[in-house]
Protein backbone atom coordinates (compact mmCIF):
# COMPACT_ATOMS: atom_id res chain seq x y z
CA UNK A 1 0.00 0.00 0.00
CA UNK A 2 2.38 2.14 0.83
CA UNK A 3 5.54 0.69 -1.57
CA UNK A 4 5.20 4.10 -3.56
CA UNK A 5 5.44 6.70 -0.79
CA UNK A 6 8.59 8.48 -0.84
CA UNK A 7 8.82 8.43 -4.87
CA UNK A 8 9.10 11.56 -6.84
CA UNK A 9 7.59 12.28 -10.09
CA UNK A 10 10.46 11.58 -11.89
CA UNK A 11 11.18 8.01 -10.27
CA UNK A 12 7.62 6.81 -9.67
CA UNK A 13 6.46 3.65 -12.39
CA UNK A 14 3.84 4.50 -15.20
CA UNK A 15 0.31 3.43 -14.07
CA UNK A 16 0.69 3.81 -10.18
CA UNK A 17 -0.97 7.18 -9.98
CA UNK A 18 -4.74 8.45 -10.00
CA UNK A 19 -6.85 9.71 -12.74
CA UNK A 20 -8.06 13.34 -12.50
CA UNK A 21 -12.13 13.35 -11.51
CA UNK A 22 -11.66 9.31 -10.42
CA UNK A 23 -13.28 8.55 -7.04
CA UNK A 24 -9.64 9.34 -4.98
CA UNK A 25 -9.59 12.53 -6.65
CA UNK A 26 -13.74 13.33 -6.02
CA UNK A 27 -12.96 12.50 -1.82
CA UNK A 28 -10.11 15.02 -1.69
CA UNK A 29 -12.18 17.59 -3.19
CA UNK A 30 -15.27 17.08 -1.12
CA UNK A 31 -12.90 16.72 1.97
CA UNK A 32 -11.49 20.37 0.67
CA UNK A 33 -14.60 21.66 0.39
CA UNK A 34 -15.69 20.82 3.75
CA UNK A 35 -11.93 22.14 5.03
CA UNK A 36 -12.41 25.60 3.50
CA UNK A 37 -16.16 25.95 5.09
CA UNK A 38 -15.34 24.83 8.38
CA UNK A 39 -12.01 26.75 8.71
CA UNK A 40 -14.00 29.90 7.53
CA UNK A 41 -16.57 30.12 10.02
CA UNK A 42 -14.48 29.08 12.64
CA UNK A 43 -11.88 31.94 11.54
CA UNK A 44 -14.92 33.99 11.21
CA UNK A 45 -16.34 33.45 15.29
CA UNK A 46 -13.08 33.86 17.22
CA UNK A 47 -12.32 37.52 18.31
CA UNK A 48 -9.74 39.68 16.79
CA UNK A 49 -6.92 38.59 19.59
CA UNK A 50 -7.43 34.89 18.54
CA UNK A 51 -7.62 35.61 14.54
CA UNK A 52 -4.08 36.90 14.76
CA UNK A 53 -2.58 34.19 16.17
CA UNK A 54 -4.79 31.48 14.52
CA UNK A 55 -3.65 33.30 11.43
CA UNK A 56 0.28 32.53 12.73
CA UNK A 57 -0.11 29.42 13.45
CA UNK A 58 -1.84 28.64 10.19
CA UNK A 59 1.16 30.47 8.19
CA UNK A 60 3.73 28.68 10.02
CA UNK A 61 1.70 25.31 9.23
CA UNK A 62 1.79 26.57 5.65
CA UNK A 63 5.12 26.74 5.30
CA UNK A 64 6.06 23.27 7.24
CA UNK A 65 4.27 21.52 4.65
CA UNK A 66 6.94 23.23 2.17
CA UNK A 67 9.68 22.35 4.55
CA UNK A 68 8.55 18.61 5.16
CA UNK A 69 8.04 18.23 1.21
CA UNK A 70 11.72 19.42 -0.02
CA UNK A 71 13.46 17.65 3.04
CA UNK A 72 11.95 14.61 2.16
CA UNK A 73 13.40 14.93 -1.51
CA UNK A 74 16.59 16.13 -0.02
CA UNK A 75 16.86 13.38 2.11
CA UNK A 76 15.97 10.64 -0.22
CA UNK A 77 18.33 11.90 -2.67
CA UNK A 78 15.24 12.76 -5.18
CA UNK A 79 15.94 16.81 -5.30
CA UNK A 80 16.27 18.59 -8.29
CA UNK A 81 15.97 22.37 -9.56
CA UNK A 82 12.77 21.81 -10.76
CA UNK A 83 11.17 21.30 -7.02
CA UNK A 84 12.00 24.85 -6.56
CA UNK A 85 9.53 27.15 -4.95
CA UNK A 86 8.66 29.35 -8.22
CA UNK A 87 5.65 28.82 -9.13
CA UNK A 88 2.84 30.51 -8.51
CA UNK A 89 1.76 28.43 -5.44
CA UNK A 90 5.37 28.28 -4.08
CA UNK A 91 5.53 32.18 -3.51
CA UNK A 92 2.14 31.93 -2.26
CA UNK A 93 3.47 30.19 0.91
CA UNK A 94 5.88 33.23 1.47
CA UNK A 95 3.13 35.89 0.47
CA UNK A 96 0.91 33.91 2.87
CA UNK A 97 3.83 33.93 5.80
CA UNK A 98 4.69 37.60 5.36
CA UNK A 99 0.54 38.80 5.29
CA UNK A 100 0.20 36.63 8.78
CA UNK A 101 2.99 38.50 10.35
CA UNK A 102 2.90 41.68 8.12
CA UNK A 103 -0.42 42.39 7.15
CA UNK A 104 -0.46 43.84 3.78
CA UNK A 105 -3.95 44.75 2.05
CA UNK A 106 -1.49 44.52 -1.28
CA UNK A 107 -0.57 41.24 -0.55
CA UNK A 108 -3.92 40.17 0.05
CA UNK A 109 -5.26 41.33 -3.06
CA UNK A 110 -2.55 39.74 -4.92
CA UNK A 111 -2.84 36.57 -3.13
CA UNK A 112 -6.97 36.48 -3.88
CA UNK A 113 -6.64 37.75 -7.49
CA UNK A 114 -3.82 35.27 -8.76
CA UNK A 115 -2.61 32.89 -5.74
CA UNK A 116 -5.99 31.78 -4.62
CA UNK A 117 -7.04 30.98 -8.49
CA UNK A 118 -4.12 29.79 -9.39
CA UNK A 119 -3.84 27.34 -6.30
CA UNK A 120 -7.91 26.17 -7.31
CA UNK A 121 -6.69 26.05 -10.92
CA UNK A 122 -4.00 23.28 -9.40
CA UNK A 123 -6.59 21.69 -7.35
CA UNK A 124 -9.40 20.90 -10.12
CA UNK A 125 -6.17 19.87 -12.57
CA UNK A 126 -3.69 18.55 -10.54
CA UNK A 127 -0.49 17.70 -12.72
CA UNK A 128 0.91 15.05 -9.41
CA UNK A 129 -1.49 12.50 -11.35
CA UNK A 130 1.12 10.09 -11.96
CA UNK A 131 1.67 9.76 -8.03
CA UNK A 132 -0.27 7.45 -6.37
CA UNK A 133 -2.87 9.09 -3.48
CA UNK A 134 -0.46 7.31 -0.63
CA UNK A 135 2.17 9.47 -1.66
CA UNK A 136 3.88 12.07 0.34
CA UNK A 137 3.64 14.53 -2.91
CA UNK A 138 0.52 13.96 -3.34
CA UNK A 139 -0.74 14.05 0.21
CA UNK A 140 0.87 17.13 0.61
CA UNK A 141 0.16 18.85 -3.15
CA UNK A 142 -3.27 18.36 -1.88
CA UNK A 143 -3.12 19.73 1.57
CA UNK A 144 -1.03 23.13 0.58
CA UNK A 145 -3.35 24.26 -2.41
CA UNK A 146 -6.20 23.75 -0.07
CA UNK A 147 -4.55 25.89 2.81
CA UNK A 148 -4.13 28.32 0.30
CA UNK A 149 -7.13 28.53 -1.45
CA UNK A 150 -8.82 28.52 2.20
CA UNK A 151 -6.73 31.30 3.52
CA UNK A 152 -8.67 34.46 1.40
CA UNK A 153 -11.39 33.08 1.83
CA UNK A 154 -11.67 32.88 5.38
CA UNK A 155 -9.85 36.64 5.66
CA UNK A 156 -13.51 37.63 3.53
CA UNK A 157 -15.68 35.44 5.34
CA UNK A 158 -14.76 37.01 8.61
CA UNK A 159 -15.22 40.56 7.33
CA UNK A 160 -11.26 41.23 7.52
CA UNK A 161 -10.34 42.06 3.83
CA UNK A 162 -12.54 42.99 0.76
CA UNK A 163 -11.08 42.73 -2.35
CA UNK A 164 -10.80 46.09 -4.19
CA UNK A 165 -10.13 46.07 -7.87
CA UNK A 166 -8.49 49.17 -7.66
CA UNK A 167 -5.57 47.29 -6.41
CA UNK A 168 -5.82 45.21 -9.52
CA UNK A 169 -3.06 47.06 -11.23
CA UNK A 170 -0.35 47.09 -8.81
CA UNK A 171 -0.95 43.39 -8.33
CA UNK A 172 -0.09 43.52 -12.22
CA UNK A 173 3.01 45.05 -11.80
CA UNK A 174 3.78 42.56 -9.43
CA UNK A 175 2.89 39.46 -11.71
CA UNK A 176 5.09 41.18 -14.10
CA UNK A 177 8.26 41.79 -12.10
CA UNK A 178 7.93 38.29 -10.73
CA UNK A 179 6.90 36.66 -14.50
CA UNK A 180 10.06 38.44 -16.45
CA UNK A 181 12.64 37.06 -14.68
CA UNK A 182 11.36 33.38 -14.28
CA UNK A 183 10.64 33.49 -17.46
CA UNK A 184 14.58 33.81 -18.18
CA UNK A 185 15.65 31.58 -15.38
CA UNK A 186 13.18 29.23 -17.26
CA UNK A 187 15.15 29.28 -20.29
CA UNK A 188 18.63 28.84 -18.69
CA UNK A 189 18.01 26.20 -16.58
CA UNK A 190 14.68 24.49 -18.88
CA UNK A 191 12.75 24.53 -16.61
CA UNK A 192 8.45 25.61 -16.12
CA UNK A 193 8.42 27.55 -13.33
CA UNK A 194 4.79 29.35 -13.32
CA UNK A 195 4.24 27.44 -16.25
CA UNK A 196 4.91 30.45 -18.56
CA UNK A 197 6.94 28.24 -20.80
CA UNK A 198 5.46 25.20 -21.64
CA UNK A 199 1.18 24.37 -20.38
CA UNK A 200 0.98 21.90 -17.29
CA UNK A 201 -0.17 18.79 -18.52
CA UNK A 202 -3.60 17.91 -18.30
CA UNK A 203 -5.02 21.49 -17.93
CA UNK A 204 -6.73 24.35 -20.54
CA UNK A 205 -3.55 25.56 -20.91
CA UNK A 206 -2.82 22.53 -23.20
CA UNK A 207 -5.70 23.67 -25.60
CA UNK A 208 -4.20 27.42 -25.43
CA UNK A 209 -0.99 26.04 -26.84
CA UNK A 210 -2.95 23.65 -29.40
CA UNK A 211 -4.75 27.03 -30.63
CA UNK A 212 -2.17 30.32 -30.50
CA UNK A 213 1.22 28.04 -30.25
CA UNK A 214 3.71 28.55 -27.87
CA UNK A 215 4.84 31.20 -26.42
CA UNK A 216 1.84 32.65 -27.78
CA UNK A 217 -0.44 30.59 -25.14
CA UNK A 218 0.78 33.47 -22.58
CA UNK A 219 -1.65 35.78 -24.49
CA UNK A 220 -4.63 33.55 -24.06
CA UNK A 221 -3.28 32.79 -20.24
CA UNK A 222 -3.16 36.36 -19.72
CA UNK A 223 -6.88 36.79 -21.14
CA UNK A 224 -7.90 33.91 -19.13
CA UNK A 225 -6.61 35.99 -15.49
CA UNK A 226 -8.34 39.00 -16.83
CA UNK A 227 -11.81 37.09 -17.68
CA UNK A 228 -10.66 35.62 -13.84
CA UNK A 229 -10.93 38.59 -12.51
CA UNK A 230 -14.02 39.68 -13.89
CA UNK A 231 -15.53 37.01 -11.91
CA UNK A 232 -13.74 37.31 -8.80
CA UNK A 233 -14.68 41.08 -8.37
CA UNK A 234 -17.81 41.53 -10.00
CA UNK A 235 -19.65 39.98 -6.87
CA UNK A 236 -17.85 42.81 -4.71
CA UNK A 237 -18.73 45.63 -7.51
CA UNK A 238 -22.41 44.77 -7.28
CA UNK A 239 -22.07 44.15 -3.51
CA UNK A 240 -20.81 47.59 -3.15
CA UNK A 241 -23.09 49.68 -5.53
CA UNK A 242 -26.12 47.88 -3.55
CA UNK A 243 -24.62 49.37 0.05
CA UNK A 244 -23.98 52.76 -2.20
CA UNK A 245 -27.89 52.66 -2.98
CA UNK A 246 -29.26 51.70 0.34
CA UNK A 247 -27.02 54.52 1.90
CA UNK A 248 -28.67 57.02 -0.42
CA UNK A 249 -32.11 55.58 -0.03
CA UNK A 250 -31.48 55.85 4.06
CA UNK A 251 -29.80 59.77 3.30
CA UNK A 252 -33.35 60.60 1.84
CA UNK A 253 -35.68 59.54 3.99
Amino acid sequence: MFKYFFYSKENIPLNVGFQMYDKSHIIWLCLITCFIVIISNRYKNLTEEKREHFKKIYGIIVLMTEIIYQTIHIVTHQFTIDYLPLHLCGLAIYICLYDVFFSSDLMKEFFYCLCMPGALMALLFPNWTCLPILNFACIDSFIVHAMLVAYPIMLIRSGEFSPDFRRLPKCNLILFAVAIPIYGFNKIFNTNFLFINFPSEGSPLVLLEKWLGNPGYIIGVYFLILICWFMLYLPFVIKNIYIERCKVKNICT
